[in-house]
């Protein structure tokens, strides 16, 4: 999809999906419970079984579900957003501010120049 977008099946391991986010193993551990999986976190997420459509929120994480069959969720896109450092001043309004890239991105990011008065 794009450099934070990704579609995974309901049973890919955590591990494995730590790995392609190229996060910590532990980045899910407060929440992940008994979970081996990316739907048994999103069951714990919940708490409950989560419809088609529904959005879950974790940290800087939206997992939507996309499918489920027969009572399993199949199907799950998630968004990484970008955590961004609070209190890192722009340069100033003529040149431009470069975010931390996440490092599973190669990709160049145009970014608006803003300023802010101290």
């Amino acid at each position: 999809m794009n450099y934070n977008t990704f579609i995974f099946d309901g049973k890919t391991l955590l591990s494995d999906l730590c790995r392609i986010l190229e996060v910590d193993d532990e980045e899910f551990s407060e929440v992940e419970g008994g979970a081996d999986t990316l739907a048994g976190l999103l069951l714990e997420l919940k708490g409950d079984f989560p419809s088609i459509g529904e959005r879950l929120n974790y940290k800087n994480y939206l997992f939507e579900i996309l499918a489920i069959e027969e009572r399993r969720i199949s199907r799950v896109k998630v968004v990484v957003h970008p955590s961004t450092p609070l209190n890192t001043p722009y340069i100033n309004c003529f040149s431009s501010y470069i975010p931390p890239i996440p490092p599973r991105s190669k990709r160049f990011m145009h970014v608006l120049c803003f300023s802010y008065v101290f």
